[in-house]
């Protein structure tokens, strides 16, 4: 596992996850009881930004919504298929927009974000379904050594559990997954036990996500955790010291050092949640962004 030692003080970091959890108290209390509308909004307002050198097109990728990211400088005919964050029950193609120009532009690869059905309205597995629809209409004009996989939080889950599911399908895999803070004990035990606590992702919220997200007690059933890694292309996992789901994505990266070859690992230290959000405000979110275009390039 590779430690990547935190540049911004302690303090920063610490000021910056308060200040933003302070933004979004009223609306993280909502979920808690059940209520996504507030978050969705905050999110979508929050993300709603690209970055300069990023050219942003409107498109619909198996009748989803869906946008492509296209920096400046394209390298190679190889694409991101990026899923999106937020607990499946928020994130859209707007709360990302700031974080993927980040991504594309120093991937320097296009890169695609869609808006997959949320929960509570659509349980799971409908967001894998429509990753697996989505995946297949790329794949009608782009070789599968040609498509990346990505996604954060619960959309580092979800590539997860898709790249399973493709597999065991004995469908063509993409080239290479990363995974950033992925969600992946839907039981939400690992969690639970750990005394990290990210002030942006309460140990409340993500209970409530579990609850909203899977019908009839299907978590064990639906968990990437309790699946074969086995057989799947090279995962680069991003692990922040300090997030709330730190001790299932160390569980994982564990994992992956025994099942998955050609695994990535990167343990940052003192990261939040998803640090990569809090760009331009972190160094390491920038950073971080570079690791991951490294990564790619030794995959393709």
């Amino acid at each position: 596992m590779n430690v990547i030692e935190r540049k911004t003080p302690f303090f920063v970091i610490r000021f910056i996850t308060t200040a933003f959890q302070r933004i979004g108290k009223s609306s993280i209390e909502a979920a808690i009881q059940g209520d996504f509308r507030p978050l969705r909004k905050l999110l979508d307002t929050y993300g709603g930004v690209g970055i300069p050198g990023v050219k942003i097109e409107d498109d619909s990728i198996g009748n989803l919504k869906s946008q492509w990211f296209i920096p400046k400088s394209v390298k190679d005919d190889t694409i991101v298929m990026y899923c999106h964050g937020g607990g499946f029950c928020a994130g859209s193609t707007s709360s990302h927009k700031h974080m993927a120009s980040l991504f594309a532009k120093n991937i320097k690869r296009k890169l695609l974000v869609f808006d997959y059905r949320l929960a509570p309205e659509h349980a799971y597995p409908a967001q894998i379904d429509d990753g697996l629809r989505v995946y297949l209409e790329l794949l009608k004009s782009h070789p599968p050594h040609n498509i990346v996989f990505a996604g954060d939080s619960s959309g580092g889950g979800m590539v997860l559990a898709l790249s399973q599911r493709i597999r065991d399908e004995k469908l063509s895999l993409p080239k290479a997954i990363v995974a950033i803070c992925p969600w992946f004990d839907y039981e939400v035990k690992l969690a639970q036990q750990s005394d990290i606590e990210d002030p942006g992702l309460p140990i409340e919220l993500i209970q409530s996500f579990s609850k909203n997200v899977f019908q009839n007690n299907t978590q064990r059933k639906y968990s990437p955790k309790y699946t074969s890694f086995e057989n799947l292309p090279p995962i680069n996992l991003l692990i922040g010291g300090a997030d709330t789901l730190y001790a299932e994505n160390t569980e994982l990266g564990n994992i992956l050092i025994k099942e998955n070859e050609g695994c990535q690992i990167e343990r940052w230290e003192d990261m939040p949640h998803v640090w990569q959000s809090l760009h331009p405000f972190l160094l390491e979110a920038n950073k971080s962004a570079k690791y991951i275009a490294e990564f790619i390039d030794r995959q393709t």
